[in-house]
Formats: structure tokens, C-alpha cells, sequence
């Protein structure tokens, strides 16, 4: 009776010594549970922190690739607006120098003014200008009329020079090349740049000049008097007019090029102007992007501290999730109730 006492009583000491520890199980089992809850909160957050950091990046690339490509584009168009102005610039320099040029020119030349063989095509301009064309008419007549007193002694002023001819004047012409006879099938003054310089290099070659019929009646002591007072009479009053028409077309060329010159200043003073404005602009992106710069290289450090931080933390937890579990499986392996003995 006393035995079967004594063994109720350990059986009873054992099952509530072994019972403690169950509890104690249970509660361990359920740190656990949240250890490893903490563990995939901490990973969830680790991951949102460096989607952040890429989203971040990305920002920080597509920024410099804009910044790069309008400093391209300004280097661009300020190239291409400095070459323009200084193009037309020193066009319109060359111009006026070219007056001034042909202007001293004139003054030099005393009872003779002539147009300098020079090429003063303004840039606007395709055609053929005038002066180009009275330059040649003029040069056409001298040869023609230095061609009449060398070859049959006539003097005949440049001016009174004509290619259809009457059958009492003092000089016809012969031709020699059949090619050439339709120079001959329009009055001097109606030719084209084209035709003067054919005639100032066919005459004495394709054509060449013979006396009239009125010749005949005139001695040569005769002719040289009468063309030589007729040179002269005229003379003073061919050179004015003909200065003051090449003084006119050279006042109206100098206009207009002081016109466009003017045009092109105030264009130059609103590019310079624009050039100033793109010129600020520029300096507060690079101000605006060495602040942003800034901002992402701290938000960086941050994030990389963080995430540091957040990875030793996941690796603590892991490592008592570890333990607790080594832990909760030893006590689970030692908490199986011994086989209890019946009585005999």
C-alpha cells in the first residue's frame, strides 16, 4: 500500500515537472514564429530600399544623358549662328572696301575713269550686275576705235564706234570668220557682257576694219583735224556724265550694302543677346545639377547605411532563429514521458 503510494506520488512529481517544460516549449515555438516574421519584414523592407536606390540611378543616368544632350545641341546651334554672322560680316566689309577701292581708283585716273577689272558681285545678286556690262562696253569700244586709227589712221572717239555701218561712212567692216557675223547684226550699245568680250578678242583676228566710201573724200590731214576737234568737244561732257554714273551705281551699291550691313548688326545684337539668355540658363542647370548630384550621392550613402544596417540585423535574427529552434528541438527530444510501471 505504501509502495503503490510512493509511485502514484513520482508519477505525479514527473508528469508535472515534464509539463513545465511543455509550456515553456510552446511559448519558445511562438518567438520563433515571429523571429521569422521579423526575418521576412526585414528582407521585404532590405528589397524595397534598394528597388529605391535603382529607381534612384535610373533618375541620375536619364539626367546626365538630357544634360549631354543639350550641351550638344547649344554647341551646335552657337557654331552655326557665330559662322553665319561672321560670314555675311566680313562679306559687307569686302563690299565697302571694294568701293573705297574702286572709288580712288576713278580719282587717279584724271580725264580717263574706268572700272576696275574686279569682281564686285555682291553675294545677293546671280545676275550680272550693270557695271560689269559697262565695263566691258567701254573696254569693247576702245579696242574697236584704237583698231580703226591703227589699221586706216581714222581717230574716231570710242563713243561714236558702231557696228552696222552706213555706205558713206569713213570705216566698214571686214569679216574674216563667218561664225562672227551675227556681232555684227545688232548696234554696240544692245550687246551682252558675252558678245563685248568676243568682240575685244576677235577684232583684228575674226573681223577687221576697212575704209568706207566716205573716206575718199577727206585728205587724212582732214580727218585727223576733224576728228580730233570733234574728240574733243565732247570730251569734257562724256567724262562728267560718265562719272556721275559710275558715282550713282557706286552711292546705290554702297547703300544697300551699308543697308544689309546695319541689318545684320541688329541681328548679331539679338543673337548675342539670346546667347547671354542661353548662357544663364546654362549656368543654372549646372547649378540645378551639382545640387541634384549632391542630393542622390547623400541619399546614397544613406540608403547604402541603411542597408548595411538592415543586413546585420536579417543576420542576427537568423542566427537566433537558429538557436531558438536548436532549442525548442532539444527540449522537445528530452520532453517524452518515461514509461510509468504498474504494480505487480
Amino acid at each position: 500500500m505504501n509502495a503503490s503510494a510512493s509511485d502514484s506520488q513520482a508519477h505525479f512529481q514527473d508528469a508535472h515537472y515534464i509539463e513545465e517544460p511543455r509550456s515553456n516549449c510552446v511559448s519558445r515555438n511562438w518567438k520563433s514564429e515571429n523571429n521569422e516574421e521579423y526575418v521576412q519584414d526585414t528582407k521585404g523592407e532590405d528589397l524595397e530600399h534598394v528597388s529605391k536606390k535603382a529607381k534612384i540611378e535610373d533618375e541620375k543616368v536619364e539626367i546626365y544623358n538630357t544634360i549631354v544632350v543639350f550641351k550638344l545641341r547649344f554647341k551646335l546651334w552657337l557654331k552655326l549662328r557665330v559662322r553665319l554672322a561672321i560670314v555675311a560680316d566680313d562679306a559687307v566689309r569686302r563690299a565697302i572696301d571694294d568701293v573705297g577701292v574702286v572709288l580712288k581708283e576713278q580719282q587717279s585716273a584724271g580725264h580717263h575713269p574706268m572700272i576696275p577689272v574686279v569682281d564686285n558681285t555682291s553675294i545677293f545678286c546671280c545676275k550680272v550686275p550693270p557695271r560689269e556690262r559697262a565695263k566691258w562696253r567701254t573696254e569693247c569700244r576702245e579696242k574697236l576705235a584704237n583698231h580703226i586709227h591703227s589699221q586706216l589712221g581714222l581717230t574716231i572717239l570710242p563713243t561714236n564706234v558702231k557696228l552696222i555701218t552706213n555706205p558713206e561712212d569713213l570705216y566698214q567692216w571686214s569679216i574674216l570668220t563667218a561664225e562672227k557675223t551675227a556681232l555684227f547684226n545688232k548696234q554696240l550699245s544692245k550687246h551682252s557682257t558675252g558678245a563685248y568680250i568676243d568682240l575685244c578678242n576677235g577684232v583684228g583676228v575674226h573681223f577687221k576694219a576697212a575704209l568706207g566710201k566716205g573716206a575718199a573724200d577727206y585728205e587724212p590731214e582732214t580727218r585727223l583735224v576733224t576728228t580730233i576737234t570733234a574728240f574733243n568737244a565732247p570730251e569734257k561732257s562724256r567724262e562728267h556724265s560718265s562719272s556721275n554714273t559710275i558715282a550713282e551705281e557706286w552711292r546705290e551699291k554702297l547703300n544697300a550694302e551699308v543697308a544689309i550691313r546695319e541689318a545684320l548688326e541688329i541681328e548679331m545684337m539679338g543673337i548675342k543677346g539670346e546667347n547671354a539668355e542661353l548662357l544663364t540658363e546654362m549656368k543654372a542647370l549646372r547649378e540645378e545639377e551639382a545640387a541634384r548630384i549632391q542630393e542622390l550621392e547623400e541619399i546614397q550613402e544613406v540608403l547604402l547605411i541603411t542597408s548595411r544596417i538592415l543586413q546585420e540585423r536579417a543576420l542576427k535574427a537568423s542566427e537566433d532563429s537558429q538557436k531558438i529552434t536548436h532549442a525548442a528541438t532539444s527540449l522537445k527530444m528530452g520532453s517524452n514521458p518515461s514509461q510509468v510501471v504498474g504494480p505487480e
